[in-house]
């Protein structure tokens, strides 16, 4: 992996930890506990896929331009 795949991996993955660590705070503070692996498991479940079609849309231009 070239140097500019580790960047775009590194910011997929950094922005996608954001939105999980979003969702657990959210979802924690409803159920006023930490739900911890229970809020991660359900962000991948109802989110991820979302996530990553909006961020490779976001992204297009970048990325296309790096081939």
């Amino acid at each position: 992996m070239d140097a500019k795949n580790k960047d775009e991996m590194k910011s997929y993955m950094d922005s996608q930890i954001d939105e999980i660590n979003k969702h657990k705070w959210i979802e924690s503070e409803k159920a006023c506990h930490d739900l911890g692996e229970t809020a991660v498991i359900d962000w991948i479940v109802h989110h991820a896929a979302d996530f990553r079609r909006e961020w490779e849309e976001k992204h297009k231009t970048e990325l296309s331009g790096n081939e």
